[in-house]
This record gives structure tokens, C-alpha cells and sequence, in this order.
């Protein structure tokens, strides 16, 4: 078909996708995936303008109840908590893009991330007061702009029950963006079992692409995908990350 979306990468796990972060300095995109029976989290990265996976599926199973924090300047920042079941913050894991670690503070947690810059906090110390890292090795630096806008480039669809001329009927409601002179949608169909989910690329009126990205399923799910600047990411079947060119 004529104005096809570009491949650019694809990787499916073992586990769930649980969480993704995106680090717009060094074009990496950082997963967080969860496998039922195991207690402790695998973490993956990806050069998502290569398509390179850059460490798939690596995992820490004396700290399970680590997770997926920021990715930024090219490393992944996990933190951990208090105790289990506690919202409260506590430790912090930096991995380098090879999966190593690069350093750690086991009494500290994160508050912010920014342009290469950390801020944090002694957790066991109250008042609490801001200290500012350097995310790649952890040394006292300035103090970063933290007005940065970690979602500026990004765009994410919006939600209509409004029908779309030339839809078969769907169920709920309606995911849509236009980029490029393009519009991406998400949908869901009834199918046997549950229902089905749909998303689909439009030049005008001519569908130009449609994929199944999940089902049959029982429950209908959030948000499909996500854009930055050119670049449409998504989940396929809850456990493979997709990404294309538009």
C-alpha cells in the first residue's frame, strides 16, 4: 500500500510489559516487564532510532521490590521501597546502557530527574533536603533546570465516542491522533470470547494499515500507543513492544 509507516523494531518478552520510560537525550527506551511466579522485575533497553536492543531481560532477584524509575542521559534509574506494600521511596540502582550498575545509594531516593541530573534525598533524614547527582556516576553537582517538560515531544491520542465514518460498530470508545497529515485510531470489536483490540493508520479516507494488537480479551484496555516526535510505539498482546516510523 502507498504511505506505509516505516518499520522500526520489535521485541517480545517473557513477562507482562508492566512500564516504559523513554530517555529523549540518548534515543533509548527502558521496559520494565513482570513474569507471574517470579517476585522481582526484569529490566530491558533499546536504541529505539536503531532498533538495537541494547540489554533485554536483566534482573536483580535480591531486590524484588525494585522498579522502573526514569531512563535519562543514556542510564537506567530504578528505585525501591521502604518495605512491602509502603509508598514510601527508598534506594536507588543506576544502570548503564550495557546493564551494569553504575552506582547505587541504598539509604537515598530519587525526587527528580533531569537533563543528565538527579535529585535526591537521604531517606532517613528529616527535614528532607534536595541533593543533586550526576546520573551517570552519582558525584555532587549544580542544581538542574527542573522546569525541563519530560513530555514535550510526546503526543498521546485522545479519547471520542463520536463514530468515525467507514467504521464497522465498535465497543467503547474511540483512541485518535493526527500526525503528518495522518490519523492513527484504536478500537476494540466484540469477537467470541470478549473483545478484540484494533489500531489502525488513515490517509484521508484510505486505510493504509490496521493490526490486531490484542485478544480476545475480557476487560476493554487504556491507551494503545503513544508518539514521539515521529516515532509510534504500542503493546502487542501485553507482552511485545512494536515501533514505527509515520
Amino acid at each position: 500500500m502507498q504511505n506505509m509507516p516505516g518499520y522500526s523494531f520489535s521485541h517480545r518478552f517473557s513477562g507482562t510489559i508492566w512500564k516504559i520510560e523513554l530517555d529523549k537525550i540518548a534515543g533509548y527506551l527502558a521496559i520494565e516487564t513482570r513474569t507471574s511466579g517470579q517476585k522481582y522485575p526484569d529490566f530491558s533497553l533499546f536504541d529505539y532510532i536503531t532498533g538495537t536492543c541494547l540489554f533485554d531481560q536483566i534482573n536483580f532477584p535480591e531486590y524484588e521490590q525494585w522498579t522502573l524509575d526514569k531512563a535519562d542521559s543514556g542510564h537506567v534509574l530504578l528505585h525501591g521501597y521502604l518495605r512491602e506494600g509502603s509508598p514510601e521511596r527508598n534506594g536507588i540502582i543506576v544502570l548503564t546502557s550495557k546493564g551494569q550498575i553504575a552506582w547505587q545509594k541504598f539509604n537515598y531516593a530519587l525526587e527528580a530527574v533531569a537533563n543528565g541530573v538527579a535529585g535526591i534525598y537521604n531517606a532517613n533524614v528529616q527535614p528532607r533536603r534536595i541533593e543533586y547527582v550526576a546520573v551517570s556516576n552519582g558525584g555532587n553537582t549544580s542544581q538542574p533546570d527542573l522546569s525541563f517538560d519530560y513530555f514535550e515531544d510526546f503526543r498521546f491520542p485522545t479519547m471520542t465516542n463520536q463514530p468515525v465514518p467507514g467504521f464497522e460498530e465498535i465497543a467503547g470508545s474511540l483512541s485518535h491522533l493526527q500526525i503528518n497529515g495522518k490519523s492513527i485510531y484504536s478500537f476494540h470489536r466484540k469477537a467470541a470470547g470478549g473483545y478484540e483490540q484494533f489500531l489502525s493508520l488513515y490517509q484521508g479516507d484510505q486505510l493504509i494499515f490496521e493490526e490486531k494488537i490484542d485478544g480476545p480479551i475480557q476487560k476493554l484496555n487504556p491507551e494503545a500507543f503513544f508518539i514521539h516526535q515521529n516515532n509510534l510505539f504500542f503493546i502487542r498482546n501485553k507482552n511485545e513492544i512494536v515501533s514505527y516510523l509515520v
